[in-house]
This record gives structure tokens, C-alpha cells and sequence, in this order.
């Protein structure tokens, strides 16, 4: 039966109920010593709630509670300046040896107090720490001071967050010129004479022991630091898989001018609001590049090409620009790809059947723009001419013939009757499990039905689908995907613009889904919104654990 998941549901709602006595508690000024006695792991899971609906107090409250039980893993949301403080307050009265991931996360315009940087100080064990927006450059001093194993430093929006708050993270002088270093990279012959008789940067290797030597994720995207900041950290964090900056882009370009020839560790990076460097340069740089984002770039870019020039890659995502004319798919199967994000400015088309066997493990895959297409069936693969389509045809000629006059209207297209063809097969090992068809905004373009059940079938693994406007999606198209195997996983399904999918239909798909959680049909008439009201009426009835949800146009 579909919905069966009720020990998951009652821990939720056992979780919801707790945290709602605490919130009303706190509106009457009561309940603060509730979260002090809670297990720890009561205490992560209400903070993972997010504070939705919750009070702020609730929250501080927990995280206080978290932080005296000894919780290593600490994630805390907060906008009050009182209550931030309240929790550092509790921090530096504890021994923060044993915390090992800390997030804060404040408001825009809360500041952090002065108890953050001394607490920082004070955690000798972290491994990761994100915090977002309030992070200055005396934090990082302070992190830096505590030498913690850090790898995983999260620190985007942060303004206040200077390429001297990165020098002083990485035990340099504000001084210090990275370029020399980062184009060696090899910071043991630092101090050796140059041949003008001058010193090297001026540090030893005995400085590349702190926090730079365990970082490999770093992120300050939305920060003060430049293209020095980035050399920097090029430099001084030899252990560096994923640097996300604006000016990540122009780092690499400036090694490659210099003469860099070590290869960086690097196996993640984003570029954004600029031109995609010389893909030689990424072989020559980064030859472990496997994921790649670019974003607003600021001329065409050929996925053809960027396949080709790193063949390392296992998650492209290409996010608003123009593709350059010319083949859209590559000539030779790419076989290690597995995250595939496509969201182009200009409209293009796609042969989905080349798509799956271009890339043959594909695990994720989203297209925004683009409309896909299947090839045309051979003669011999065609069914012969049925008479009620040829009676429809003469039907429609005539019908078209009258509806010339002014008083006439256009009656709708009929329902069809017969399943469509499913040619060529889909490839017979599917391994995606999330799919996307974003088609323009336009009734110039659309899913036909072919397509729908065709994609449904090469992912009946998936458990996400999202498919574009299909205007001609009809009952018996859903029960052709499902007779093929399709749909046989989906946990999220949604729908647009398929307004002649009647009840019945939905019921079957409902009934044939037995991991079927969430239901979403988008943009649909006034009339057919009305008549959803009804199932829904009917689902809650039943009693299934089925989210179904419908919107029309908005405008």
C-alpha cells in the first residue's frame, strides 16, 4: 500500500511535538531547564529542525543544552545579538576540545560579539567550521592560533573577510606576495637567495604545519578576498581539493602566466561571471579535476569541448550561457560522467537517445532551455493506419474547413487512444536516478508524449522526475510508461501542463507507485483544478501518505 512509513512519521512527529511544548513553554517564560535534561541525540535532531516556526529562544536554548552535554557536532541558527552571546557565553565556560564541526550561522546585521574569537581559540578539535556572514579576518587569526585539524572551511558572505584575514589563517605577514610560492609550489626553498641577492617570502617550512597543511574545501565565495587571497591559499594548502572564489578563475590564469608547472590538487572548481580558462591550462593545473561549474560566463562554451579537454570530469554543470554552434554531443561515448547540469540562453534541441548514449553513466541529469527530441521510427517500425485516425483526420479537415467562419471556435484535439511508438529501445541498464526536462517558457515548445514515455522508461530507476510542458499527455501514455517498467521507483514525480490526465488515470499511477510520495501537477486550467480538489478530498480520506499538489498559471 502506498504511504506504509509510519515509524518514520511518528519520530517526526514525536520530534515536532517535543520542540512545540518547548516553543510554548518559552512564551511563557517557562521550560528552560526541559532541553538540559534531553539525551544528546534529542538535542541534534531539534537543532537540525532549522528553528522552523520556532522561537528563537527555543533554539538558543537547545544549543546551549548541546553544548553542555558535549555535543561534537554543532549547528546553531541565530539572529538575536542576546541570545549569540548567550551561546558563546556557554561555549568559553566549556571545554571545546570535544567539538569537532561547529556552524553559526546569524542574521545580516548581527554581529558577532567579542566572545567568538577567544571561543575559536579555544576549539583545538575542529574539523569543520562554516560561519555565515559574520566571519572577519580576527576570527581567522584566532582560528589560526588554535592550530586545529581544519578541512573543511566554510566562510561565503562574509564581506568583512580581507585577504589579510587569509595571510593571517595561513600564519603569513599582510606583506607576504604568494605569487613566488604558489608558482613553485614547494615552500622548502622559500629562504633560499634569489638571484638579485634577495630573500624569498620569508617564512619556513615549519609554518606550513598549521592550519593550511589539513585544509581541502574552502569557500569564501561572497567575501572581500582577490586573486591574492586565492594565490595564497594555493600556496600555503597543499592538501586543497575544492576552492569555491570569484577570482579562482584569474588565480589559475596567473599561474599559467608565471610558469607553474607542479600540478594542484584540486578536484572541484567553480568559475563564475568570467571566461572559462584554456582547457589546457585545466589538464596542466588540475589533471584530478573531476567536478566543474561554470556559471554566467562570459562567452560561448562548447560542452563538446570541455568534455574533451578534461576527461577526468564526473559532474559538469554549465549554468546560463550560449552554447557555441556546432555538435551538442560529443563523437565518442563519455563514460565517466555522472552529474550533468545544462542550462543554456539560447534555445537548442537534444536527441535524448544520443544523450543516454553518450553518457552512458548518467546519474543526475537536468536540462533548462533545452527541448528534448527523439529520432523519427523507420517505415518498418510504423504501424499501419488506423481507421479511426484516418476518420479523425477527414474529421478534423472538415472541421478546420468550417471553423474558418468568425462564429466558430476550435474544439480541442481528441484524447488518443493508442499508447505511442517506443523506438529506439532505452538502454537496457538505466542508472538515473534524478531527472529534469526544463523546456522555454513557450507553447512553441513542448514534450511530445513519445518523449514522456520514453524518458520515463530510461529512468524507471529514478526517484525524482520532472518533466516539461506536455500539453498531449493523456492516461494512456502514463499506463504504456508503467507497462514498460517505468516509474517503477519515483518518489517525486511532477507534471506540467498535463491537463488530460483524468482521475482514473491518476489512480492507477497512484496505485501502480508503491514508493510515491509526492504527486506535483503544475500549470494547469482553472476547470482541472477544480476537479483535483476532489482526489485530494478522496487521498486524505484514504489516508495515504501522498502529497499531491496543483497550481495553475500565475498570471
Amino acid at each position: 500500500m502506498v504511504g506504509v512509513r509510519l515509524p518514520e512519521r511518528l519520530q517526526v512527529s514525536a520530534l515536532a511535538a517535543w520542540l512545540w511544548t518547548l516553543d510554548a513553554a518559552a512564551r511563557r517564560g517557562e521550560g528552560v531547564r526541559a532541553p538540559l535534561l534531553a539525551p544528546p541525540a534529542l538535542l541534534v535532531a531539534g537543532l537540525g529542525w532549522d528553528g522552523a516556526g520556532l522561537r528563537e529562544a527555543v533554539m538558543a536554548r537547545l544549543a546551549v543544552a548541546a553544548v553542555a552535554a558535549g555535543v561534537p557536532h554543532l549547528d546553531v541558527i541565530l539572529e538575536h545579538p542576546t541570545l549569540v552571546e548567550a551561546v558563546l557565553e556557554a561555549m568559553l565556560a566549556t571545554d571545546l576540545t570535544f567539538l569537532t564541526c561547529l556552524a553559526l550561522r546569524l542574521g545580516p546585521r548581527t554581529p558577532p560579539g567579542p566572545h567568538l574569537a577567544p571561543a575559536l581559540q579555544a576549539m583545538t578539535s575542529l574539523t569543520s567550521l562554516t560561519l555565515t556572514p559574520c566571519a572577519t579576518d580576527q576570527h581567522l587569526a584566532s582560528l589560526a592560533r588554535a592550530a586545529p585539524p581544519l578541512t573543511i572551511l566554510n566562510i561565503n558572505y562574509c564581506p568583512s573577510v580581507t585577504d589579510v584575514g587569509v595571510l593571517a589563517l595561513l600564519g603569513r605577514p599582510h606583506h607576504y606576495h604568494p605569487l613566488r610560492d604558489a608558482v613553485q609550489g614547494d615552500e622548502t626553498n622559500d629562504n633560499k637567495e634569489t638571484s638579485d641577492g634577495t630573500l624569498g617570502s620569508g617564512h619556513d617550512k615549519s609554518d606550513t604545519e598549521g592550519v593550511g597543511a589539513t585544509l581541502n574545501h574552502i569557500n569564501v565565495w561572497g567575501s572581500a578576498v582577490t586573486t591574492r587571497g586565492c594565490l595564497a591559499l594555493l600556496a600555503g594548502c597543499p592538501a586543497l581539493t575544492a576552492l569555491t572564489c570569484q577570482w579562482a578563475g584569474e588565480a589559475l590564469e596567473v599561474l599559467s602566466r608565471a610558469g607553474r608547472h607542479k600540478p594542484l590538487a584540486l578536484t572541484q572548481l567553480l568559475l563564475a561571471e568570467t571566461h572559462l580558462p584554456h582547457l589546457n591550462l585545466l589538464i596542466t593545473l588540475c589533471p584530478k579535476l573531476t567536478t566543474l561549474v561554470v556559471r554566467w560566463p562570459n562567452g560561448p562554451i562548447s560542452m563538446v569541448e570541455v568534455l574533451l579537454g578534461a576527461p577526468t570530469l564526473t559532474t559538469l554543470t554549465l549554468l546560463q550561457y550560449f552554447p557555441e554552434p556546432g555538435p551538442q554531443l560529443p563523437f565518442k561515448p563519455c563514460p565517466t560522467l555522472t552529474h550533468l547540469h545544462l542550462s543554456v540562453l539560447e534555445h537548442r534541441t537534444v536527441d535524448l537517445n544520443a544523450l543516454a548514449q553518450a553518457f552512458p553513466a548518467l546519474t543526475h541529469l537536468i536540462l533548462e532551455g533545452i527541448t528534448p527530441t527523439l529520432p523519427i521510427p523507420p517505415h518498418d517500425v510504423l504501424p499501419p493506419l488506423l481507421p479511426s485516425l484516418s476518420a479523425y483526420s477527414s474529421s478534423s479537415s472538415s472541421s478546420s474547413s468550417s471553423s474558418s467562419s468568425p462564429s466558430s471556435s476550435p474544439s480541442p484535439p481528441p484524447t488518443p487512444t493508442s499508447p505511442c511508438i517506443l523506438w529506439p529501445n532505452p538502454p537496457a541498464a538505466p542508472t538515473l536516478q534524478s531527472l529534469r526536462l526544463a523546456t522555454p517558457p513557450s507553447t512553441a515548445h513542448v514534450l511530445a508524449p513519445r518523449v514522456v514515455v520514453w524518458a520515463a522508461v530510461w529512468a524507471r530507476e529514478a526517484s525524482t522526475l520532472d518533466l516539461a510542458t506536455c500539453p498531449a499527455l493523456a492516461d494512456i501514455h502514463l499506463a504504456q510508461a508503467l507497462a514498460e517498467g517505468g516509474l517503477a521507483q519515483i518518489e517525486d514525480l511532477r507534471l506540467t501542463g498535463a491537463a488530460r490526465v483524468s482521475d482514473a488515470g491518476l489512480n492507477t499511477l497512484i496505485a501502480s507507485c508503491p514508493f510515491l510520495r509526492r504527486l506535483t501537477l503544475k500549470m494547469l486550467p482553472k476547470e482541472r483544478l477544480a476537479q483535483l480538489e476532489t482526489l485530494k478530498v478522496d487521498l486524505r480520506t484514504r489516508n495515504l501518505d501522498l502529497e499531491l499538489i496543483t497550481y495553475g498559471w500565475k498570471f
